[in-house]
């Protein structure tokens, strides 16, 4: 799976689709902010839910 935050107009041609949809959240811009989106790839697990953290982010305690 890949995750972005971007314009879904542009995005969703390249088969980006709203995390929320897939029950993946990013706390800083919201649960269904349409501009955090996701990317199914082959190895796609539904399982995959959550939220979301970039590598660079502090987690919380």
């Amino acid at each position: 799976m890949a995750v972005l935050l971007g314009d879904p107009a542009y995005y969703q041609r390249f088969g980006f689709e709203p995390a929320a949809t897939f029950g993946i959240v990013y706390p800083p811009v919201g649960r269904d902010n349409p501009h955090f989106q996701v990317r199914r790839l082959r190895a796609y697990d539904e399982s995959c839910r959550g939220t979301f953290r970039y590598c660079w982010e502090q987690p919380e305690f």
